[in-house]
């Protein structure tokens, strides 16, 4: 429990001192980063649904 909360204090203490444009840009990223996924994920299950595993 000791290192939860060590880790819960420094990711805390990380994004306190963020300027806004720094702020923005990791938004975006992760914004980019969760629709590529999305994306990625949907052409997996399209592609099973489609025939992937046909012979």
């Amino acid at each position: 429990m000791t290192t939860f909360l060590l880790f819960k204090k420094l990711y805390a203490e990380a994004f306190n001192g963020l300027t806004s444009a720094s702020e923005l840009l990791l938004k975006t990223i992760t914004w980019f980063v969760l629709g590529t996924t999305a994306i990625g994920l949907f052409a997996f299950v399209f592609r099973i649904f489609t025939g992937f595993f046909t012979i």
